[in-house]
């Protein structure tokens, strides 16, 4: 059905910085053949999705912004709790990107916190250039379970509508610290268990109905054509980091 309706879109990953270079050439024209297929994007005709959830009377004071609501299809659902009416529901989709203004506001502790049987406990902090690292012990009050939790902050954006970071390189670099440290987690459960990791290699892949997907999940993501181009851009960049390996 997508390839009826919008072609093959996929590209193999060793012809992606060719494509990426003809993509940005305008050849005369006004438009680019990368921003005519992201123009292609706005006439992605999607089903219709409900909010029921984030539109509740009992749900609403939660939303930050009455028109970014979490599709019902997607929504975060959290654990219920008994003391509270309408616990389950937070302004969150399966699919997390922010913008405008002040779009990512602090929601963790600086020292402690405990919200109903859960504690919070900041541990330690590491600053970089372009992005953060934050680690905290998340302990279940009821039963003394905890875990650690690493938080990666990327601060590289500027927060204004439309605009991208001018450089890749603080997005590559969270990436990579990201995969080190999922790959040591699983390392260390490989070691429980007599089945190793599973390592998928990418030779292809479709930028254009990963964005389709994208916007569909959430409103108002990828609504900017330099949004659509520094995907092009941040993904070539990676391919060449990663040149000689099996991605």
């Amino acid at each position: 059905m997508e390839h009826a309706q919008f072609g093959n879109t996929e590209q193999t990953v060793p012809k992606l910085k060719e494509n990426y270079n003809k993509h940005m050439q305008h050849s005369g024209e006004d438009h680019s053949e990368l921003e005519k297929e992201f123009e292609r994007l706005g006439k992605v005709i999607e089903d219709r999705k409900a909010f029921t959830v984030a539109n509740n009377e009992v749900n609403k004071k939660k939303n930050r912004y009455d028109f970014v609501l979490p599709y019902d299809t997607n929504c975060v659902i959290l654990t219920p709790l008994a003391t509270q009416i309408g616990s389950t529901y937070i302004n969150a989709s399966f699919v997390a990107l922010g913008s405008g203004e002040n779009h990512c506001a602090k929601y963790w502790p600086d020292e402690e916190e405990v919200h109903e049987y859960v504690t919070v406990k900041y541990v330690a902090s590491e600053s970089y250039p372009k992005y953060n690292t934050r680690s905290f012990v998340v302990t279940n009050n009821k039963n003394g379970d905890s875990v650690t939790v690493t938080q990666f902050q990327y601060v590289g954006w500027s927060g204004h509508m439309g605009e991208v970071p001018l450089v890749t390189y603080g997005i590559m670099e969270v990436i990579t610290r990201v995969q080190s440290h999922c790959d040591a987690n699983l390392a260390n459960l490989s070691n429980l268990s007599s089945q190793p990791p599973t390592i998928v290699h990418c030779s292809c892949v479709d930028i254009f109905q990963t964005a389709r997907k994208i916007r569909s999940q959430r409103q108002f993501q990828l609504q900017e054509s330099a949004q659509y181009e520094f995907v092009y851009k941040a993904l070539v960049e990676y391919v060449d980091m990663k040149r000689g390996e099996n991605l």
